[in-house]
């Protein structure tokens, strides 16, 4: 989902609603407040290829993970992200300057 899209969908909605977070295939029960909100520096890096025939997908703020042969047609492209949280996560550890900024001219898209 783009930042674009949340916002059209919140136009109308009371400012003073609580965010709340529920996993996929979560029961109601299992929602939690959204508690934090982080907003990347630099992009970060979508990852995505095969595993054992099944695509998958990751995100991180490093430079591209080397994969095994078990992964496949992994591809990578960089995208600025605002991680939305339901408690505290390490990303505040996380040093603008070890984040990647671009994957450079030698990396594999």
């Amino acid at each position: 989902m783009k930042v674009r899209e949340l916002l059209h969908a919140l136009r109308h909605v009371d400012a003073d609603s609580t965010v709340l977070f529920l996993a996929e295939h979560a029961e109601a029960s299992d929602a939690d407040e959204v508690c934090e909100i982080y907003l990347a520096p630099r992009r970060w890096i979508h990852e995505g290829g095969k595993r054992g025939g099944r695509e998958y997908y990751k995100w991180y703020p490093y430079r591209p993970e080397l994969r095994g042969r078990a992964c496949t047609s992994v591809r990578y492209d960089t995208r600025r992200v605002v991680v939305l949280s339901i408690g505290p996560t390490n990303l505040r550890f996380v040093r603008p300057e070890d984040m990647l900024s671009d994957l450079g001219p030698n990396e594999r898209r």
